[in-house]
């Protein structure tokens, strides 16, 4: 699935991800996301990912 949507980073810093992307995502509250920064590219890359691979990181 492509998808394309613009939106605007907030006084805060937060940006919405828009409901069908989280929905395709399957990215709920509480879900855990990872963000990659590639400086080459000047892109970031957000995953959903599981919350026991969050915690791996952690040790």
């Amino acid at each position: 699935m492509a998808s394309r949507k613009h939106n605007r980073v907030d006084e805060k810093g937060r940006v919405v991800i828009p409901v069908k992307i989280r929905e395709a995502m399957e990215i709920d509250a509480g879900s855990f996301i990872e963000f990659e920064y590639m400086a080459r590219k000047h892109q970031l890359v957000i995953r959903a990912v599981a919350e026991s691979d969050v915690h791996a990181q952690d040790h």
